[in-house]
């Protein structure tokens, strides 16, 4: 089941999404996330979906943007998503599009220290 972690100090936010996750269990999650009092402004998201199977269907992608959205007037500055497999890489690739169509500085990687390398030093 999709999770997230807010840490007490100014690391990212971290958001776990397990392989069967759906998009409307990702859409509540983040609905929860932004009206979280404890999601402070200027905070960054790190996607955690290596476990992911990506297997949604592209037009599923726009059932998960809203959500995202709310996210943006939280504050939220940055999302990195971490995809392991080829498939969950690509539409992590296509949400990210989206997101950052929606007005949120978005970015997809491979592997955790790249994103958090991003997150850290991108000057967002």
């Amino acid at each position: 089941m999709v999770s997230y972690i807010i840490q007490p100090d100014s690391r990212p936010v971290r958001i776990q999404v397990d392989p069967a996750d759906t998009p409307v269990e990702v859409s509540v999650l983040m609905a929860e996330l932004a009206s979280d009092p404890a999601l402070a402004p200027g905070m960054r998201l790190l996607v955690d979906a290596r476990e992911w199977s990506g297997h949604w269907q592209p037009r599923q992608l726009d059932d998960v943007v809203p959500a995202f959205r709310q996210l943006t007037r939280s504050r939220v500055r940055a999302i990195a998503i971490v995809a392991g497999a080829d498939v969950a890489y690509g539409m992590s690739r296509m949400l990210a599009v989206h997101l950052e169509t929606a007005g949120l500085n978005a970015a997809v990687y491979r592997t955790l220290p790249e994103a958090e390398h991003w997150l850290a030093e991108s000057g967002v």
